[in-house]
């Protein structure tokens, strides 16, 4: 039944009521009228001036009896159900000692027969209602004799008329008491948390979302419907079925203030938070959740934290560290300590780590708003300085035009270099490709390398002693060499080879430069009976004295120092 047909109800109920003091009003009149008094016979009788249908109740009797309209609209209105007597008194009319009218006790009871807001009531209906009420509730009066005898009789038979018609009054006030103390509880009902709450669950339970909302929302806006979080999720879920999302948001949010763990409330909010792309208002919940039981009830809502290239650890050398998050998700990351937003800088590109300990934080956001747990990553940065550069030669003796290289030189590394003994720097001579020393004399060359850090290994210094170059004639260079072959245990102080026999004979072919080295070039036979076998080809440099092996590849020929 709609609100509309509830008002219509009391609209005729207030009419029956108005029908029923206008009948009542004219029976009244009609006993009065039937022998009018005579104003001189009330003047004699000073003990009637009260006498007449709206004169004859105590106005705190009525008071007492109308007190119950005022009930408190935030209660439940309950059956009332006092069946103590109440009796109101009618001045005595004549002489007797007493005169009263006792009002037998009515029991009013929210007959839901009777009072059913689904029932359609008619004048005719209400009428019925009342007249029932007056048979099963008579009023009596119980009339004692006047002690003065010799009394008229037609005197006497215009009081009783007169008592009539104020009892008949009486009755009639009392009746439209009970009736609106009985109109205006069911009226309060429809007010109440209970009602309200039992109507909209049966109009949510058969899917009548749009009654629902009506009835759970007068259920919602008691005091009572701030402490029930059930049904306050009933209420959500009816607004979310008529597109009321952000009432429903609300109702949701005093839900939980009241339950916090309320398991239905909880996943309903976040579904809308998502639904209405209030990603920071669902990152709070999230948030607010973590830790407590009901945390994996919003798992299908979290954004994964950003993961890094690079596992956090102790670094000798600076690191470069590359972010990643699921799809459609941006980062934002800080590198001070302090805790990332989306103000926070934006990741596009490789984090540089050069020194110290940093601590790098990072987020990932969806596209709604959402942002994952903060990802930390802690890197300590203990930049190393380059070894001691290794020098070669290192032989003191060396000739001129010797070339001193430095082993092991990285790309990203530079190396600098003095020839007096001083301690280098970046300001002195770089080195590129070698040290040659054109002159003879005495040098000490001293050489540091700087890494890309700008850090400097330790100097290290090798004393030369430069001599003019040498010109060896041929027969000195092969003299050299057999005792190169000799030292090297290929061939024996006989002259014969070691291990596999025969003879060892050395023979000329030219001279030629190899490798950059002018050298004789020398092939060794093996003599063996009337067999001669070439066992390998050497080099003895002209200037230098060195001796080399020289490999023939598909004519081109090279040379290793042997």
């Amino acid at each position: 039944m709609s609100d509309k047909d509830n008002f219509d109800i009391d609209d005729e109920l207030a009419r029956s009521l108005e029908r029923l003091v206008e009948e009542e009003t004219n029976v009244a009149k009609a006993a009065y009228s039937e022998d009018k008094i005579k104003a001189e016979d009330i003047k004699k009788e000073p003990e009637n001036i009260n006498l007449g249908a709206t004169q004859m109740v105590d106005k705190d009797k009525v008071k007492s009896l109308t007190s119950a309209i005022k009930l408190n609209d935030e209660q439940d209105i309950k059956t009332v159900d006092d069946t103590s007597d109440f009796t109101i008194d009618v001045p005595y009319v004549g002489n007797a000692s007493k005169n009263t009218t006792s009002i037998k006790p009515v029991k009013i009871e929210d007959d839901e027969n009777d009072w059913d807001e689904d029932e359609n009531l008619d004048e005719s209906k209400t009428v019925q209602k009342i007249n029932k009420m007056n048979s099963d509730n008579p009023v009596t009066m119980s009339n004692q004799t006047s002690p003065e005898d010799g009394k008229n009789k037609k005197e006497l038979d215009k009081k009783s008329k007169l008592i009539i018609a104020g009892a008949c009054g009486i009755a009639a006030l009392v009746v439209i008491i009970i009736i609106v103390i009985a109109v205006n509880m069911n009226s309060k009902n429809k007010k109440s948390y209970k009602y309200n709450l039992e109507k909209g669950t049966q109009y949510y339970n058969t899917q009548d979302y749009d009654n629902a909302v009506t009835y759970l929302t007068k259920a919602y806006n008691t005091n009572d419907g701030k402490k029930n979080a059930d049904m306050m999720y009933e209420l959500a879920d009816a607004l979310v079925h008529v597109n009321q999302n952000d009432k429903a948001i609300e109702v949701l949010k005093s839900a939980l203030s009241y339950d916090k763990m309320n398991e239905k409330a909880l996943p309903l909010l976040a579904k809308l938070y998502q639904d209405e792309k209030k990603g920071t208002e669902l990152s709070e919940l999230i948030k607010k959740y973590k830790g407590t039981k009901n945390e994996a009830l919003l798992s299908d809502y979290k954004v994964d934290e950003p993961t890094s290239s690079e596992n956090p650890g102790s670094f000798e050398d600076s690191v470069e560290i590359n972010l990643m998050a699921s799809d459609g998700c941006t980062i934002y990351y800080t590198t001070d300590g302090s805790e990332p937003t989306t103000k926070s800088s934006k990741y596009s590109s490789a984090i540089k780590i050069e020194k110290d300990d940093v601590t790098v934080k990072a987020i990932a956001v969806n596209s709604i708003g959402v942002a994952s747990d903060v990802a930390e990553f802690k890197y300590s940065i203990s930049l190393k300085a380059p070894d001691a550069p290794v020098l070669n030669p290192s032989e003191s003796d060396v000739k001129v035009g010797t070339k001193i290289v430095i082993e092991g030189l990285a790309d990203d590394e530079k190396a600098y270099y003095t020839l007096n003994g001083s301690t280098p720097s970046a300001n002195s001579s770089q080195y590129s490709g070698g040290i040659t020393l054109d002159k003879a004399g005495n040098y000490v060359v001293s050489v540091i390398v700087i890494n890309k850090h700008n850090l400097s290994s330790p100097v290290t210094r090798v004393s030369y002693n430069v001599s003019e170059e040498k010109t060896y004639t041929k027969d000195e260079a092969e003299s050299i060499l057999m005792k190169r072959l000799v030292s090297n245990n290929k061939v024996s102080q006989s002259g014969t080879m070691v291990g596999g026999g025969g003879t060892a004979k050395l023979v000329y072919q030219n001279t030629t430069t190899i490798s950059g080295t002018k050298m004789y070039y020398i092939r060794l036979d093996v003599n063996s009976g009337n067999s001669t076998k070439t066992e390998g080809y050497y080099g003895v440099g002209v200037n230098n004295g060195q001796c080399y092996v020289i490999t023939d590849n598909n004519g081109s020929l090279s040379a290793v120092q042997y």
